[in-house]
């Protein structure tokens, strides 16, 4: 038997886009209390920042603000932190900068819109969000062309999985090769 190491969690757009990677992981996350340690490209991410703002200045062109790291507390007592937001007009931005291109992107896309979903709700509007791998926009869309009933539902499969105290059922596929939360993926047990 497996025993929750942690109180409770809840669903953030980090656990959202591990759930979309994998939703064996946020169960291992909650579960067992432990995550991966950071990627080299997140060391370099914190380090360099004058990297977000050369990318933020060539992809998005002039903005009237920004805002690196942004921490918001959310209604439910859970934080989030967003790579940058970005102000042009009257319209925020919402940025997730990644350092590294990665061919399969769509759980950074579950990231971005769970970001704009619970920003949202909470009072905190945002108007379009983009996703940015080695210097590219790879993915910019408005809010209003993001679905966030799919959010809405994909949060309520997470809650789900991360309070059941079986894992999720899954398979194996070449992901689970380089993944490094294998060694405790009671798949692989």
């Amino acid at each position: 038997m497996v025993y929750r190491l942690s109180q409770s969690y809840s669903p953030t757009p980090y656990l959202i886009r591990e759930y979309i990677y994998c939703p064996m992981i946020p169960w291992i996350i909650t579960h067992y209390n432990i995550v991966e340690p950071l990627t080299t490209s997140m060391e370099e991410g914190l380090v360099d920042t004058g990297y977000r703002e050369d990318v933020i200045e060539d992809t998005l062109g002039y903005v009237d603000s920004i805002c690196y790291e942004k921490q918001y507390v959310l209604d439910n007592g859970s934080s989030i932190v967003v790579d940058a937001i970005a102000r042009k007009g009257r319209e925020n931005i919402i940025v997730e900068i990644k350092r590294f291109k990665n061919k399969y992107y769509r759980h950074q896309i579950a990231q971005l819109k769970a970001y704009s979903y619970l920003l949202t709700r909470h009072g905190e509007p945002v108007h379009q969000v983009v996703l940015i791998q080695d210097k590219r926009v790879v993915y910019k869309k408005r809010i209003e062309d993001i679905d966030l009933e799919a959010i809405e539902s994909i949060i309520e499969e997470l809650e789900r999985v991360i309070e059941s105290d079986k894992p999720p059922r899954v398979y194996k596929t070449r992901k689970c090769n380089s993944c490094w939360y294998r060694r405790l993926c009671p798949l692989w047990g």
